[in-house]
């Protein structure tokens, strides 16, 4: 079989399943983070919970947050339930991290 031939065969499926899908907005973002609370989001991949660990030092000593509140995604390969995203909107800022 040609190359030719074989790639007139695929079907692109896109990963996205339509019933998730939503308009979105970009929220606003603070001019700086000293004295903010900064919500950091773990989505339970390996590695997620030390960089966010790291992140939340570097925050408070660099940046001068006055605190930082880790929440953990149930599952990683799923959206955010809306109960935690509810809780994730009253910080000031979030982080979300990808391990790996």
């Amino acid at each position: 079989m040609r190359l030719q031939d074989a790639i007139r065969d695929f079907q692109l499926v896109p990963p996205v399943d339509p019933r998730m899908m939503r308009e979105r907005r970009m929220t606003h973002r603070p001019a700086d983070l000293r004295d903010a609370r900064v919500g950091l989001l773990d989505n339970r991949k390996g590695n997620a919970n030390v960089l966010l660990e790291e992140l939340a030092r570097g925050l408070k000593e660099r940046y001068g947050a006055a605190a930082t509140s880790v929440r953990v995604k149930p599952i990683f390969s799923r959206p955010s339930p809306e109960p935690l995203l509810a809780e994730l909107e009253t910080f000031d800022a979030v982080v979300t991290a990808i391990g790996d």
